[in-house]
């Protein structure tokens, strides 16, 4: 069942590493580009630039226009730390709001319980969408390091292992609370209106005070791996915790739930 669970997200799973593996050949080819965009900008564009976006800059545009000349600067910011991060809550939401919406939608949940045990059921969705999103996350984690330590750039491997466990860590906490959505609807699209704002709100929370804790954006990023070489365990023992919550929470849900 779980090979026939796997075969569905065929479709979205090749769109998905479609589009990221597009997302990757533009930032790499783009690399002269983006330096030169950088350091043609202003000195007075930057000081006009509202507190909140100077904030998230940090360093001055001069600065930071030399920095991304380094590789593996250049390597983090602008796939971990923006284009890739950025879209992994999205990755999870992708992979996981029809799970249970689009068989209740359409009405095919009805047969699957005649052939399987919810507990089944509920397995084999949960764990082949896990499967696949680890998949995603982990190999679009890996090869841009890889093709660019191929190509002759200056880029350490030692912290990919940190980058890959933040990243999985992040996308899987993400993907555990959209399955809830997906279990708790009747149809596609309350769990990809629930999501999207999840994606946009959390990504807010990172503004508003003691709330910014609960903002996985950064961690997802891996600023604390880049700068400090460690991994942040406070977020990732966070994120294995709220994970089995939201899965057990689900099976509680949908064992009770009526059809």
């Amino acid at each position: 069942m779980i090979i026939n669970e796997i075969y569905k997200m065929r479709v979205r799973t090749t769109a998905i590493l479609l589009f990221l593996l597009l997302l990757m050949v533009l930032f790499l080819a783009f690399r002269d580009f983006a330096i030169a965009s950088v350091a043609r900008v202003p000195e007075d564009v930057e000081e006009s630039m509202p507190k909140i976006f100077r904030k998230m800059l940090g360093s001055g545009l001069a600065e930071l226009a030399e920095r991304l000349k380094e590789d593996d600067f250049y390597l983090w910011l602008q796939w971990l730390g923006k284009n890739f991060g950025q879209f992994v809550p999205f990755v999870a939401l992708i992979i996981s709001f029809p799970l249970f919406a689009r068989e209740r939608e359409r009405k095919t949940l009805y047969f699957l319980l005649t052939r399987k045990t919810r507990k089944e059921v509920y397995v084999s969705k949960v764990f082949s969408g896990a499967l696949m999103l680890v998949f995603i996350l982990i190999l679009m984690t890996i090869l841009p390091f890889l093709i660019t330590k191929i190509l002759g750039w200056d880029i350490s491997l030692s912290k990919l292992p940190a980058y890959c466990l933040q990243v999985t860590a992040g996308g899987l906490t993400f993907y555990a609370l959209f399955l809830l959505f997906s279990i708790l609807s009747k149809d596609q699209v309350k769990p990809m209106i629930l999501g999207i704002m999840v994606l946009v709100g959390d990504a807010f929370l990172g503004l508003l005070g003691k709330l910014k804790v609960l903002n996985l954006y950064p961690y997802i990023m891996g600023k604390n791996v880049f700068y400090e070489g460690k991994v942040q365990w406070n977020y990732t023992w966070g994120s294995i915790a709220a994970i089995a919550f939201f899965v057990v929470l689900g099976w509680m849900i949908f064992k009770n739930q009526d059809f």
